[in-house]
């Protein structure tokens, strides 16, 4: 049986929320969001919570020629 801390440590590693990709990304959240339900941005569905894997990221920041952000620490 898991417990609440572990299950907040496996969805930490999955990716990120969507908040936090759309953060990194520069992007609003619900353009994010749109984009994702129209299948333009991949997510994992893990545990009932939509995830953006890093890769995927940097997939998006590529196609639209977006730089890291400075603060961003995502390899």
């Amino acid at each position: 049986m898991t417990n609440r801390k572990q299950v907040r440590r496996h969805l930490a590693r999955a990716g990120n929320s969507i908040p936090a990709a759309a953060k990194k990304l520069g992007f609003g959240e619900g353009t994010v969001r749109r984009a994702v339900d129209r299948g333009e941005i991949q997510i994992i569905e893990f545990g009932g919570q939509r995830r953006i894997t890093d890769a995927e990221i940097r997939r998006v920041r590529a196609l639209f020629g977006l730089t890291e952000p400075s603060g961003d620490t995502a390899a």
